[in-house]
């Protein structure tokens, strides 16, 4: 499910006042590295996932131990930073060379992000016309990230097909585990 966030960045003189575009770029930033948040969740996803693909599930697994093995593959997986999960990725699965380049570039957007986008932006987070620009960019990066997620979830698929987690199973696990949200 995506979240609506296109929309030019308003003039200032659409801002109610200074402190709402401010804030709206802040808030941008926010959901620009949530989304880099759910393409690195991906990645721990696809990780899992051909791991489990290439195990063969004895008889004698309850379901209990098995699913004590794949809450293990995530929760070592989680602790591993974007890149290391690029690299894991890398060995398991084939990928294109195209959705290779555009999570490498989601990659050093992510780590701009995190680490210098508003340190190099301070000038501009000082003026209407700044932060007009950052939020565009936010947005762009933003657009990246869901992009990125997008084809991997679809580089995901034929791994999960034959498990039984099929796009309608997974329909039904979010119906079950969120009963009040609507998936429109």
């Amino acid at each position: 499910m995506v979240l609506a966030h296109r929309g030019a960045a308003r003039r200032h003189n659409d801002w109610l006042d200074e402190s709402d575009q401010i804030r709206e770029t802040s808030a941008r930033y926010g959901r620009s590295m949530y989304f880099a948040q759910v393409l690195e969740h991906g990645l721990a996803n696809t990780i899992v996932t051909a791991r489990l693909a290439a195990r063969t599930r004895p008889v004698a697994w309850s379901r209990t131990e098995w699913e004590g093995i794949i809450d293990g593959l995530f929760e070592v997986h989680f602790e591993k930073t974007m890149g290391q999960l690029l690299m894991t990725l890398r060995t398991l699965v084939n990928v294109s060379t195209k959705l290779e380049r555009l999570l490498y570039e989601a990659l050093k957007t992510r780590n701009h992000l995190a680490h210098s986008f508003f340190r190099i932006r301070s000038n501009e987070g000082m003026s209407w016309n700044g932060r007009d620009a950052m939020i565009a960019e936010l947005d762009a990066y933003t657009d990246l990230f869901i992009e990125a997620d997008r084809l991997l979830e679809d580089a995901l698929r034929p791994l999960r097909e034959p498990l039984g987690i099929t796009d309608e199973a997974l329909a039904e696990a979010f119906r079950e585990m969120y009963p009040d949200v609507d998936e429109d």
